[in-house]
């Protein structure tokens, strides 16, 4: 019976062999060969071309045209297939616009006008950018804009990878490295663009792994009081912090709450924590510098009403405008009280209005 077996299938073989060799079998040739035959062939006959290894069919025999049935040199539809393992390796997914009457820049971010549709180089902290223009294109030409998948954009100042990035702030239409790894250390308001794939320079072209239009910072916005935060390191984690328009120039003192800041800490209304608490993740922002060679530092306060003293959550503004602590942490006891404390090193500009929050959670 193993005889017999051995035997049917090299039967087998020899016919397949004969097939592939030009024979005809119900009416239909099949070609194994380097190059698919010019003559002696008849419509909806086979080939598989050796050279190029494509599986062709004839659909013509006055003059033979061979059709690929498998041709991934040549743009396919999707209809009605189904996609395996499907990827975009180190290119992007693209939408056709329309450039508008300043045209498009190749690698910047591209917004619409708001007024024909069509699309322009973004100016700077625009929000609503579409993707990055993959070409220049001049006014009504049509220019491909990236929206996912990786594409340069040329940098507004130095990235580092795996950072996010959003839109520039110094040059129209350039991506921003934001300082952060997570959205939830990003600002609700700012649009992020995707992640920094390699570490440039200002001005150099950075490799974007875009994450589509519509991608917003998920920090919640704070004025006077407290935004939830998602659960972190086993508890509920919350913001502390406060928005002030005042403008001092020199030492003052606010509530963590908000309220009327004073140049006297006792003056101060304050609320005391209503249980033991971990803070951390300080972060400070002005409207006006303080000035060449001058500085803010910005440090939280605690303790017994009429007895705080500074924690080491602090951080500096040395002619800026911003400065976190993201390093430093600070046990708060049930009941002490907080203040943040705007220490000048000297007479310095108005801060023209500032904002703090701290990241608090239950321990």
């Amino acid at each position: 019976m193993k005889r017999l077996s051995a035997v049917a299938v090299f039967i087998l073989c020899l016919c397949f062999v004969f097939l592939l060799t030009a024979q005809t079998r119900f009416g239909v040739n099949f070609f194994n060969q380097s190059g698919c035959p010019t003559s002696g062939v008849a419509v909806g006959d086979i080939c598989y071309d050796t050279a190029t290894n494509l599986l062709r069919v004839a659909t013509s025999i006055g003059p033979v045209v061979w059709s690929s049935l498998d041709d991934t040199s040549t743009a396919q539809t999707l209809t009605n297939k189904t996609l395996s393992n499907a990827t975009l390796g180190t290119t992007a997914l693209t939408t056709t616009q329309t450039s508008s009457t300043a045209g498009s820049t190749a690698n910047l971010l591209q917004c619409f006008d708001g007024t024909t549709g069509k699309v322009i180089d973004c100016a700077t902290s625009a929000t609503g950018a579409l993707g990055i223009a993959k070409t220049t294109q001049t006014s009504t030409q049509s220019v491909e804009v990236a929206t996912r998948g990786q594409q340069n954009c040329v940098a507004d100042n130095t990235t580092t990878v795996g950072n996010l990035l959003g839109v520039g702030t110094t040059t129209a239409g350039r991506c921003k490295d934001l300082g952060q790894t997570s959205s939830i250390s990003v600002s609700s308001s700012l649009q992020v663009i995707g992640r920094a794939l390699t570490a440039v320079s200002a001005g150099s072209n950075v490799s974007v792994q875009l994450f589509g239009p519509g991608h917003y910072g998920a920090q919640p916005n704070v004025a006077n009081g407290t935004g939830v935060l998602p659960a972190a390191n086993g508890g509920a984690r919350f913001l502390l912090g406060f928005m002030n328009s005042a403008s001092p120039t020199t030492d003052d003192y606010f509530p963590i709450l908000g309220g009327t800041q004073s140049a006297t800490e006792a003056n101060l209304d304050v609320v005391g924590a209503p249980y033991n608490m971990t803070c951390r993740n300080l972060t400070v922002f002005i409207n006006t510098a303080p000035g060449s060679g001058n500085s803010w530092i910005v440090t939280l306060r605690t303790g017994s009403p009429g007895s705080l003293s500074n924690t080491a959550l602090t951080c500096t503004m040395s002619n800026t405008t911003t400065c976190t602590d993201a390093v430093n942490s600070v046990a708060i006891t049930a009941g002490q009280v907080m203040t943040v404390f705007f220490d000048a090193n000297t007479t310095v500009t108005g801060t023209g209005g500032q904002g703090v929050t701290i990241e608090c959670g239950a321990t």
